[in-house]
């Protein structure tokens, strides 16, 4: 059995420190406020979500993907 490795704390340290979690934009947290609400105002969504060329991109992506059946023909 191999040791598990291990790390000096400065390495740990560095490794830490370079992780970098971007913030969360203002049109995604306007979204996730909106599907909270009781009757959400899905055209409103839309519209926000258009706003956004990365969040419509990754939107696609994941309604596209074989996980929802859309990639077959």
């Amino acid at each position: 059995m191999v040791p598990p490795a291990t790390l000096a704390p400065q390495e740990a340290r560095r490794i830490v420190d370079e992780v970098d979690i971007p913030p969360c934009p203002a049109v995604l947290t306007a979204v996730l406020k909106e599907m909270r609400r009781e009757e959400p105002d899905f055209p409103a969504m839309g519209t926000r979500i258009a706003s956004d060329l990365g969040l419509s991109a990754a939107l696609l992506k994941t309604v596209n993907s074989p996980f929802y059946g859309l990639g077959r023909r």
